[in-house]
């Protein structure tokens, strides 16, 4: 007998990073992706069409709303949560558009909050193997 959906509780920065990268890839989900490392083309290389990962990643936004994830998570979704990570543009974000004197602070929280929502991926099953820009 199985239990309950497995929940994990987000910080505000942890889901303001998935909502980026959900995004990215939703919302741009029929664009030409730029390069190999853009999630868009990954996703499409894994054999995704456009109208899967779109809906998979407005099915997840109104969990990183309201800063919780719980199971179950489709293969889809799972690759979408960990490439959310892995090859995301939202730490750059940080790096070109924060206030010069506030920067540091903002970096360090941006990076931690992708390296604590890697581990908290980690609770489903999802192995995030790199964070950008760490």
């Amino acid at each position: 007998m199985t239990g309950p959906p497995a929940t994990v509780l987000l910080t505000l920065k942890e889901s303001e990073a998935l909502l980026w990268g959900f995004a990215m890839m939703g919302d741009y989900a029929h664009e030409p992706p730029d390069d190999e490392t853009d999630p868009v083309y990954l996703l499409l290389k894994a054999g995704y069409r456009p109208e899967q990962f779109e809906a998979a990643c407005k099915r997840l936004r109104p969990m990183a709303l309201d800063d919780y994830l719980r199971e179950p998570f489709s293969d889809l979704e799972k690759m979408i949560l960990r490439l959310a990570v892995e090859n995301t543009s939202w730490i750059t974000t940080y790096r070109t558009h924060a206030p010069t004197r506030d920067s540091p602070m903002l970096i360090r929280e941006a990076l931690t909050a992708l390296r604590t929502l890697a581990a908290k991926l980690e609770d489903f099953g999802i192995e995030v193997n790199y964070i950008p820009n760490d």
